[in-house]
């Protein structure tokens, strides 16, 4: 690899024990520029005001994490291998290796390679409560699980031409019928599309990468 691996340690509630990855800011584009979908003049929905982020709708929540009771506990396998990837038109190749299930939560292990000529950030506002409606893990159930930030680098940030492995983890009980799930950086779950649009993405500093389907142990 062409720089240092990073490990991401990232501290939740209950039992979880959460990876962190550490990288250095960047300055960037403006997400809101060109065909951004996210844009508040768009569609009209409120961002912070300042014109620097893609806009979050207050209206409509991201999802209700659920920590369930002891009915919903995973049997058999509780790890996984994957080999899923994503290459991102912005140069920037994310690959999935790994889902764990444990008690209160589960953990996705990746890889990213950023070839962008910018830093680029995964997880949009990082540790405040925003960031739940632009990175989510939903169960094919419906269930929704809360992305738990790094303190060390909230919001999943990468130099460029740099790499970095992470664990990070979702807060909440899997329900014994769920099956699979889908994992989406950088989307806008309130206005249910990427927050870099087809004419930005080349250019994105907020790429945008969804896992469909993904398996779960034991499942």
């Amino acid at each position: 690899m062409r720089s240092i691996q990073r490990t991401l340690a990232i501290a939740a509630v209950a039992s979880l024990v959460l990876g962190a990855c550490t990288s250095d800011d960047g300055n960037g584009n403006d997400p809101t520029d060109g065909d951004d979908p996210s844009a508040a003049a768009a569609d009209g929905e409120a961002g912070d005001g300042d014109g620097d982020e893609p806009a979050v709708d207050g209206t409509e929540d991201a999802g209700e994490d659920d920590t369930g009771n002891g009915e919903d506990e995973p049997e058999g396998p509780t790890s996984i291998d994957l080999d899923e990837s994503i290459e991102h038109p912005n140069g920037s190749t994310m690959t999935l290796t790994g889902l764990e299930i444990e008690d209160n939560g589960i953990f996705v292990s990746f890889e990213l390679y950023n070839g962008h000529r910018q830093t680029v950030t995964l997880a949009l506002y990082g540790e405040d409560d925003r960031v739940q409606q632009f990175v989510q893990l939903i169960d094919d159930t419906g269930r929704s699980y809360a992305y738990q930030a790094s303190s060390d680098n909230p919001q999943l940030e990468l130099d460029p031409n740099s790499d970095m492995s992470a664990r990070i983890g979702f807060l909440g009980r899997l329900p014994a019928d769920a099956t699979s799930v889908t994992l989406r950086f950088n989307y806008n779950l309130n206005l249910n599309r990427p927050v870099d649009g087809p004419s930005q993405a080349p250019n994105s500093l907020y790429p945008t990468f969804v896992f469909e389907g993904l398996p779960l142990p034991g499942r």
